[in-house]
């Protein structure tokens, strides 16, 4: 037998990237009327065919809504963090109610944009997985296979 080299590599991907759905697009205040809007348009071909061309014509309109709502978390955040240590700073050198309240509110947007943002990266942690994980089990069954082929060759 020769000796064999495999080179293993992470594949490179050349092609269009795949739509994902982000599920904090659903705690939206619009995304319920978008899909109820589009979802309501009576289809002209078979169930199935209907059912695909529905969340096609979804696409463009969940892309916008995360372009102009969920575009830049990140700075978001980093921005929310700035204001409430502004505001704290104000705080402790003049004390007023005004001040007290508007912390307040800042605190609240700085924890939803983190809960924002937590939901966004556990959710493409989740999907990386699972294609590393789908690799590895072809992987194996590479392996199993052609160990079973070289048995059966025996």
């Amino acid at each position: 037998m020769a000796p064999m080299r495999i080179y293993l590599r992470p594949s490179v991907w050349k092609g269009k990237v795949p739509f994902r759905f982000f599920n904090v697009w659903a705690g939206h205040v619009s995304f319920l009327s978008m899909v109820h809007e589009h979802w309501t348009q009576a289809g002209t071909k078979g169930m199935m065919e209907n059912v695909w061309n529905k969340l096609k014509g979804l696409q463009p309109q969940f892309k916008q809504l995360n372009m102009r709502e969920f575009r830049g978390v990140s700075h978001r955040i980093i921005q929310a963090r700035t204001d409430l240590v502004n505001v704290q700073q104000s705080m402790a050198s003049s004390y007023s109610e005004s001040l007290q309240e508007l912390e307040k509110i800042l605190v609240q947007n700085l924890e939803k944009w983190s809960l924002i943002e937590e939901s966004i990266v556990q959710q493409k942690a989740r999907a990386h997985w699972i294609r590393l994980e789908d690799s590895f089990v072809f992987l194996r069954y590479s392996e199993r296979k052609s160990s079973q082929d070289a048995n059966f060759k025996a």
